[in-house]
């Protein structure tokens, strides 16, 4: 009788001893399920501010590339401008060299008329320094984007015959 009394007292603490695991095990079960919860979240969090701080970075550069594009521009401008003025004002020099040179009677000599004869060839070819887009389709209707960019150039040529 003491020992069946043993073996139902183990019999008993086998059993509690389960049940108390079992417990043990699902209060374990939920207490991470709650810590990978929270966990997801603030990692959601944190890739929110993220996404932000790129956008955000990305609206800054976007801003600092336009007002580069901009000083560029406006730098742009005034040297063609510059350059325009010089050409012109070079033109004109040549111009007014070659009349004074045709003029002068001390190159002249005494009943001998001089006939110059002045060609003056401007070349312009003035564009921006945008880039057109040609948008073409291959036998798939594939579109194929094909850039040109416009070049400024001014060439002066001054031809005297």
């Amino acid at each position: 009788m003491l020992i069946e009394l043993q073996q139902d007292l183990l019999i008993q603490a086998k059993e509690q001893q389960t049940i108390e695991d079992e417990q043990y095990r699902l209060l374990l079960e939920e207490f991470i399920a709650k810590l990978d919860e929270k966990r997801a979240k603030q990692l959601a969090f944190i890739q929110e501010q993220l996404k932000q701080q790129r956008l955000q970075i990305f609206n800054d550069s976007q801003i600092r590339i336009r007002a580069v594009s901009e000083q560029a521009n406006l730098v742009k401008n005034q040297i063609m401008s510059e350059e325009e003025r010089k050409a012109s004002e070079k033109v004109d020099s040549i111009v007014n060299e070659i009349n004074s040179t045709s003029t002068d009677s001390a190159i002249q000599q005494m009943s001998t008329q001089i006939k110059t004869q002045i060609n003056l060839t401007v070349y312009e070819k003035v564009g921006s320094n945008k880039s057109e887009n040609d948008v073409h389709s291959d036998e798939n209707d594939q579109k194929i984007v094909i850039k040109r960019t416009k070049v400024i150039c001014v060439f002066i040529c001054v031809l005297i015959c």
